[in-house]
């Protein structure tokens, strides 16, 4: 089941045709749709754009570390992974989530927890495009955390919680211990809010919005107009992206059928 990202998020495609033996693995019942937020530093992306994934990153130690296993974390659920997308891409001044959309060989992936998947072999996931959406949380962001501690009294995290509740930025969060990912989390569960903005990222974390019903095209009304939405959806002509990850330009495109 592909879960569509919500209205505003950005989608460039890579062109990914000819890169592997063939294209069984672009049909959603065979490779079903997941999505993995990283860290938006350019080694990293352009590592996974040009190599794929690899397990802890290439690295000794994991980022974020392994409480469920060993493997590469994704989850079909867009608000899940943007949570780890702690460090945002500057567009022009502007901070961005980036989130990679990719391809996991079904049957192959454990789910230890509500949407969360878990593939042990970097051979049964894919990237097939990069999602961005404006960064909700800088280190200039004002937040007020709720006055109900949602912790059992008297408990580590009870008093920690009781010490993030004197932040008013973000900055002032991350220096009292709380790292992005915890921050992200807090707004996706409604413990911290965003103060003086309208359209916030935490409208995407609405429990009313279904957002495997949501359909950009529902009101459209003839197959021309879906296609020029489509084909503005998924238009990669950005030569910011070019020049700030130094990706050759057969790296990257806009591919349709990697939606």
């Amino acid at each position: 089941e592909y879960n569509l990202p919500p209205k505003g998020w950005i989608k460039l495609g890579l062109a990914v045709k000819r890169r592997y033996e063939d294209r069984a693995w672009l049909s959603k019942k065979a490779w079903p749709v997941a999505y993995h937020g990283t860290t938006a530093v350019a080694s990293v992306v352009k590592g996974i754009v040009e190599g794929g994934f690899k397990i802890r990153g290439g690295a000794q130690s994991p980022r974020n570390g392994e409480r469920l296993g060993a493997g590469i974390y994704c989850s079909p659920m867009i608000d899940k992974a943007m949570r780890y997308a702690d460090v945002p891409l500057f567009v022009d001044g502007e901070p961005y989530t980036l989130v990679f959309q990719c391809r996991v060989r079904r049957q192959s992936f454990e789910k230890p927890e509500s949407h969360i998947w878990l593939v042990k072999d970097v051979d049964d996931i894919r990237p097939c495009g990069i999602l961005l959406y404006p960064f909700a949380l800088t280190d200039h962001t004002r937040i007020k955390y709720r006055r109900d501690n949602p912790y059992r009294l008297g408990t580590s995290k009870w008093k920690n919680f009781k010490e993030y509740c004197k932040a008013r930025t973000v900055a002032e969060a991350k220096e009292m211990g709380r790292r992005m990912p915890h921050i992200l989390k807090d707004l996706h569960k409604g413990r911290v809010r965003l103060k003086g903005a309208r359209n916030s990222q935490s409208n995407l974390y609405k429990k009313k919005v279904d957002r495997r019903k949501f359909n950009p095209f529902r009101f459209c009304k003839d197959k021309r107009k879906r296609k020029r939405e489509r084909g503005r959806r998924d238009d990669a002509s950005h030569d910011w992206w070019k020049c700030f990850f130094n990706v050759p330009r057969s790296t990257w495109c806009a591919s349709a059928s990697a939606t």
